[in-house]
């Protein structure tokens, strides 16, 4: 869903050439979430800002009412929380006239809000069921005080590393009427690097909480949300997940006395649900995270052995409850079947580090993974039955810990590969697309686990009014496929998130390609990422119109394997736009090979080199270009949009033979012509990288002409030895066009001549006398 506002700040112009033509960046959102059923001003902080559109929310639950910039690193948004908006991280983007920022996260919460108020070291005074906003400067402590009285229990945590901006890592700490130190937390298994602690008020009087740096570095600052009330604080559930549209019940864990909740999974495609808990205190801040998918919950059956067996595929629920403890399950297999078998508990925020172990069922070690569950500690672990018999499965912590809060899920099945699909994007782009007015966006989508045998086709959903979208194929040896999206020129600035869908010629005839973009919010050393999120639609957005627009000139030949091809690439430039434009093709098919030229400012066209080689696909397939300039920090980019390049087997081949002379003299070289198809007019020949020395006549060559000769000249200063590295290319017409074709082979000996070199007076042949 989108919710949109177009209130722009009065007086704000649209960029010169030169100025802000590409995507914004949000770098700050303050504050960095709201209670529901509440109206907020929100400030988003960051780069080119300026004439924003809309603010492109995933879900529902929050209206914008108010939208406008007063700088172009700066914009303003009023929300409306609506009272039934979902809890939790709410992702959107930016929209501005020029393109659209990374994702961000706006959090909702139920506790009642306050802002961070500070006069020096005080301690700010709170009271319970509150939500603080505020950050964390240097290595400064944050203290808040709280009135208790006896016997009050208190649950504290902490928003920081998951508001998804940052890897900052902070500690609570609770201090004591007394003095007396009650809690110190760093990292917990629920909250990644987030801290939560849980204490019981001894004596009536003030606590202090205190916000610290988990460790003391000036750089680790930033932004939280401290939560303080009486709400529960489970960490965990079981079972801890169940099928899409599965009614489950399942007990909560880690908060005392366990309690029983009922909830009904979602069908949306949704692979992780957030339960937030309840109780007569109120909901608990952060969720609990419950599995959607997988095989179905099953309950072992424990056999005369005591042995608890399962019949896989089944998904099964447990708890490593004691230090050095291992959770097995015993099934039966025939040879060679193959099960896999997948671990989670990191991903479900359960502190346990699964180890999974396969074994015959006497005990005799087969497989074992840990580390293996797709960027988490979780792991995966493919099983084959190496002969028909009972085998086991063991759960284990890797370091030999537990504790009644270890739970985990293990899922067993065949392995299966529904297709999916993903936006290919580099290490600092977004997975956007901006569409200019009167122009072009592109990318290029990766699929995995296509069915190319069922002459899959992919096609666009949700696009705006306006706006067309243009598909590559799903080739089998590529999993890639270009797609183009043109607006016309009377297109509103818009935003969409786009779906899609897949149409096969086979049954079943309508698919769903499974988009999913996985995107990192906050990274560590060498990127590695701490936090996810995962997009399941693509956005896109109609921008002003581009100071540029770039075509391809249409083929008028096709492209021969072994050979090369020039693609002129057209750039029509508005009054004053002169930067250079650096230009590429978006996709080209397996074997097609292409480079990367820039266009100069002064210019409106140049010639992109493509080549195909030995072994190219064969076939008809669309090209296009991608054309961008640097501006300013940010990149400016636009489309062609397709046309068809055709990728043939060579219309005349040619054998290359020897030829041998000496230095000084003539000679000449024979070539073997085979014509794979009627040629109907001459064509000509010539031979491309000659040694130094070596000139050639270009030579016309006959439509059934079986051979040709070159008429080779050798200078006096010709090297005397073989040479094999030059080309023979065939300029065959096509059409309007010329077919090269290119091939290598051969050999030209080159001889000294008899003569020998004449002598300066004064030397001998060796040097100065």
């Amino acid at each position: 869903m989108i919710v949109a506002a177009c209130a722009l700040a009065a007086g704000l112009a649209a960029p010169p050439i030169g100025g802000t033509l590409y995507s914004p960046r949000v770098e700050q959102v303050a504050p960095a979430g709201g209670q529901r059923g509440i109206e907020v001003v929100v400030a988003f902080v960051g780069q080119r800002l300026a004439e924003p559109q809309e603010l492109m929310f995933t879900d529902a639950g929050i209206a914008v009412i108010g939208l406008r910039a007063d700088k172009p690193e700066r914009c303003e948004a009023t929300l409306r929380i609506l009272p039934d908006c979902p809890l939790g991280p709410h992702a959107l983007r930016v929209r501005t006239a020029f393109g659209i920022s990374n994702l961000v996260w706006f959090q909702v919460g139920a506790l009642a809000e306050l802002d961070e108020k500070r006069a020096g070291d005080a301690a700010m005074s709170i009271a319970l069921e509150h939500t603080i906003n505020a950050s964390l400067r240097g290595e400064e402590i944050d203290r808040y005080a709280l009135e208790l009285q006896a016997g009050a229990r208190v649950h504290c945590e902490v928003t920081a590393m998951r508001l998804g901006f940052s890897p900052v890592d902070l500690a609570l700490a609770v201090v004591g009427p007394d003095g007396r130190s009650l809690a110190r937390v760093d990292d917990t298994a629920l909250g990644q690097k987030d801290p939560w602690v849980t204490f019981t008020a001894d004596e009536s009087g003030t606590y202090l909480v205190a916000v610290e740096a988990g460790f003391p570095d000036a750089a680790n600052s930033g932004p939280y949300r401290l939560h303080v009330g009486t709400f529960p604080r489970p960490t965990g559930a079981l079972p801890a997940g169940g099928q899409p549209g599965e009614t489950i019940e399942f007990d909560l864990l880690g908060d005392g006395a366990a309690t029983r909740a009922r909830v009904t999974l979602p069908t949306d495609g949704t692979q992780i649900f957030r339960y937030y808990p309840e109780n007569d205190s109120g909901l608990a801040p952060s969720p609990i995270l419950l599995r959607v998918g997988g095989p179905p919950n099953v309950t072992p059956v424990v056999d005369g052995k005591g042995r608890a067996m399962v019949e896989f595929p089944a998904s099964l629920h447990g708890v490593i409850a004691e230090p050095d403890q291992a959770v097995r399950y015993f099934f039966s297999a025939k040879k060679g079947q193959v099960l896999e078998f997948r671990a989670l508990a990191r991903s479900l925020r359960s502190p346990l580090d699964p180890a999974l172990i396969a074994r015959e069922a006497g005990g005799r070690f087969i497989a074992y993974n840990d580390d293996g569950g797709g960027g988490s500690a979780d792991s995966l672990l493919t099983f084959t039955a190496p002969a028909d018999g009972e085998f086991s499965i063991e759960v284990r912590d890797l370091l030999r810990r537990g504790s009644p809060a270890h739970f985990f899920r293990l899922e067993g099945s065949e392995r299966s590969a529904p297709m999916n699909l993903r936006m290919v994007v580099g290490r600092l782009e977004q997975p956007v697309i901006a569409v200019p007015q009167g122009g072009r966006g592109a990318c290029v989508l990766q699929t995995t686990n296509a069915d190319v045998d069922a002459g899959l086709e992919l096609l666009a959903q949700s696009l705006p009014a306006g706006v067309t979208a243009s598909f590559g194929p799903i080739l089998r040896g590529s999993n890639l496929v270009p797609l183009v999206l043109h607006a016309a020129a009377d297109t509103p600035c818009v935003g969409a998130h786009l779906g899609f869908a897949a149409r096969a010629a086979k049954a079943p005839h309508e698919r769903d390609p499974g988009y999913l973009q996985v995107l990192p919010l906050v990274t560590v050393r060498n990127d590695q990422p701490i936090l996810v999120t995962a997009q399941r639609r693509l956005p896109i957005a109609v921008t002003k119109a581009a100071p540029f627009t770039v075509e391809i000139e249409p083929l008028t030949a096709p492209l021969i394997r072994g050979a090369p091809m020039s693609v002129r690439v057209r750039v029509q430039r508005e009054a004053g736009f002169a930067e250079n434009i650096r230009v590429r093709a978006l996709w080209t098919p397996p074997g097609v090979n292409a480079g990367q030229v820039v266009i100069p400012g002064t210019s409106g066209e140049i010639v992109l080199p493509i080549e195909a080689t030995a072994t190219a696909m064969l076939g008809t397939f669309p090209l296009a270009i991608v054309a961008a300039c640097a501006r300013g920090g940010g990149n400016l980019e636009l489309a062609s949009g397709f046309t068809e390049v055709h990728v043939e087997e060579p219309w005349v081949t040619a054998t290359v033979g020897k030829a041998r002379g000496k230095q000084g003299t003539s000679l000449e070289l024979r070539v073997q012509l085979a014509r794979k198809h009627a040629l109907e007019v001459p064509y000509r020949a010539v031979l491309l990288n000659l040694p130094r020395g070596v000139t050639a006549t270009e030579t016309e060559v006959a439509a059934d002409a079986e051979g040709a000769v070159f008429a080779l000249t050798l200078a006096t200063d010709a090297a005397p030895e073989r040479h094999r590295n030059f080309v023979v290319e065939l300029r065959v017409p096509a059409g309007e066009g010329i077919a090269l074709h290119r091939f290598g082979g051969g050999e030209i000996r080159i001889d000294p001549s008899e003569a020998p070199a004449a002598v300066a007076p004064g030397t001998t042949a060796r040097g100065v006398r």
